[in-house]
């Protein structure tokens, strides 16, 4: 499980280095949601999208 304000980075070496395919995210001790490789590819591809129209 990892924090709310866990960067994104640190998640997505998690996901890479110990292969697992989802990363339980929580707050205050409780689950606050789930992402997924998608999730952040996602993420990323619209950063890029927002610099190269910015």
């Amino acid at each position: 499980m990892t924090a709310t304000n866990t960067p994104v980075g640190q998640i997505l070496n998690r996901l890479a280095v110990q292969g697992a395919e989802t990363v339980s995210v929580r707050t205050d001790e409780r689950l606050a949601g789930v992402i997924t490789g998608s999730d952040i590819m996602r993420l990323l591809l619209a950063k890029t999208r927002d610099c190269r129209t910015a």
